[in-house]
């Protein structure tokens, strides 16, 4: 019955990735500890076996961005504190 989709879900979980990756380096070109820490996030979600251990670094790697914090929001902070 579905056959005729397999190609289509193929690229777009393929593609996906892909998609998010070259924005966010566009984005955050001048900002390399951002980048990096919204890369690990990237690829914590797209394993195909998530750990808390993956999800931690990411959490770490965020903390080492000041200028990111400062401008996030506190509702948005509790909630990435609460996760970790």
């Amino acid at each position: 019955l579905f056959s005729r989709f397999r190609d289509y879900f193929g690229a777009m979980c393929v593609g996906l990735p892909y998609m998010l990756v070259a924005p966010i380096t566009m984005r955050l070109y001048k900002y390399p500890m951002e980048l990096v820490a919204a890369f690990s996030m990237i690829f914590t979600i797209f394993r195909p076996v998530e750990t808390l251990f993956d999800a931690n670094l990411s959490f770490c790697f965020l903390l080492l961005c000041p200028r990111s914090l400062s401008r996030m929001g506190t509702v948005v902070f509790l909630s990435l504190c609460s996760m970790g």
